[in-house]
């Protein structure tokens, strides 16, 4: 979900049009506006080879962080899972997340603001 922040926050750091009294007008990516490929895209983060890991986020962050269960029977199955990313292993998933945070935080630093520190010491 973090990395969904993130993602929004660029957008709306890019264009403070997309909020008005406190709420998102729209993302501009259809849907539910959850689906980080899409949203990375829109912010600019290239996501070349990244495309089943984002994919995998983007469930996580629609129902497997919210529900024991998808409440929309089509997603019950999805493709794959952590585990079965081809050829990405959870260590090396983690290389990739931890590389596009590295990217956004520069983007941020190019816009002339970082981000909130989130804790973490390199």
């Amino acid at each position: 979900m973090a990395l969904e922040l993130y993602l929004k926050a660029l957008l709306v750091q890019e264009n403070p049009e997309i909020v008005e009294k406190g709420k998102t007008l729209e993302w501009g990516i259809g849907g539910s506006g959850h689906n980080l490929g899409k949203l990375a895209v829109k912010a600019g983060l290239d996501v070349s080879g990244r495309e089943e890991l984002l994919d995998v986020l983007t469930r996580a962050v629609e129902w497997r962080g919210r529900y024991p269960i998808n409440k929309k029977n089509e997603a019950l199955y999805p493709p794959k899972t952590w585990m079965e990313l081809s050829g990405s292993p959870v260590a090396e998933a983690k290389v990739n997340i931890d590389a596009i945070y590295e990217e956004l935080r520069e983007m941020f630093k190019k816009r002339g603001k970082e981000p909130a520190s989130s804790g973490e010491t390199g």
